[in-house]
């Protein structure tokens, strides 16, 4: 699926909302000038086993934020403005009325907007719970998408982080601290048994 492929699907998208679906985003706090921006359409879905979803006419009805990059890099770690001008990478399905669950169209995007270059001491970068509260807040920040070792690889990026409220500190707080898969490490020409290993990921390193 290439970008042409997605833009005509959330063209399709924004083409089906309708006004009961803007009263339920505006319900979901979603300002009026984030559906004026383009930044949220609808579209019958069904959902896969692997975190994705595709089109289905008789399938849930979901809301459609698209995951833009900058054209010329392919990075989220750009200029904002690429959130709202930038290249449609992804699609990302989700509801008001379960927040916390969405799913992607292509699962190319690491995460809902854009973020600037982390640099020097770059300003704090807002990180959201859910598309909604996203777009909620003028799609100021980010959301991390994917798995929590892709969210927690995107995290480590960022200089400073802007969390909702104290318990989404916390949560993130976790996600950063959470092990990451690491591979077996050998030594050289040794037996390939526990003797030989020098780390398997269960005794901390000494520092």
């Amino acid at each position: 699926m290439d970008s042409s492929d997605l833009d005509a699907e959330f063209a399709a998208a924004k083409a089906a909302l309708l006004h009961s679906d803007r009263l339920i985003l505006l319900h979901a706090s979603v300002p009026p000038i984030m559906i004026a921006a383009d930044m949220v359409g609808v579209a019958s879905i069904e959902l896969l086993d692997d975190g994705l979803w595709e089109p289905h006419p008789f399938g849930e009805r979901a809301y459609i934020t698209p995951a833009r990059v900058d054209p010329e890099s392919g990075e989220h770690e750009s200029e904002p403005r690429w959130t709202f001008f930038g290249q449609i990478i992804d699609l990302i399905a989700w509801h008001p009325s379960t927040p916390m669950a969405w799913a992607a169209r292509t699962g190319a995007a690491e995460c809902l907007g854009c973020f600037p270059p982390q640099l020097l001491t770059p300003d704090r970068v807002h990180v959201r719970r859910s598309p909604a509260s996203w777009l909620a807040g003028r799609a100021r920040g980010i959301v991390p998408l994917g798995s929590p070792i892709d969210q927690q690889a995107l995290l480590l990026r960022l200089g400073s982080i802007a969390a909702e409220d104290h318990d989404h500190a916390l949560e993130l707080r976790r996600l950063c601290e959470r092990p990451a898969s690491i591979p077996n490490i050998f030594i050289a020409g040794e037996r390939d048994d526990k003797r030989s290993t020098l780390a398997r990921g269960t005794e901390p390193i000494a520092r």
